[in-house]
């Protein structure tokens, strides 16, 4: 009978011993996902941060060119308006003349 106590006692122990190891395992994996999403979104926060910085930047240049645009525009018709007035009687003459035949 004591042999079968001792056995019994045995595995037991031997019973609590790998339910403490599946515990320490189990708590090692949960302490690797929690720095693993740390890490994760650190390096989620770094990436959004670079896009966010990058989209600026290439906000700014489309801004840019567009001004410069506008700029190019402006002058281009400040000098159509230039040679327009330049030659415009010139150019009523020319169209009534052929208007009227005279």
């Amino acid at each position: 009978m004591d042999i079968l106590k001792s056995i019994i006692e045995i595995d037991r122990n031997a019973a609590a011993e790998a339910e403490k190891l599946v515990e320490a395992e189990m708590h090692r994996l949960d302490e690797a996902d929690e720095k693993y999403a740390g890490r994760r979104e650190r390096l989620l926060a770094e990436e959004r941060a670079k896009a966010d910085e990058a989209l600026k930047k290439q906000a700014e240049l489309l801004e840019e060119k567009k001004r410069n645009t506008k700029a190019a525009l402006v002058e281009s018709t400040e000098h159509l308006d230039g040679v327009f007035a330049a030659y415009r009687s010139e150019w009523q003459n020319e169209i009534i003349s052929r208007i009227t035949g005279v």
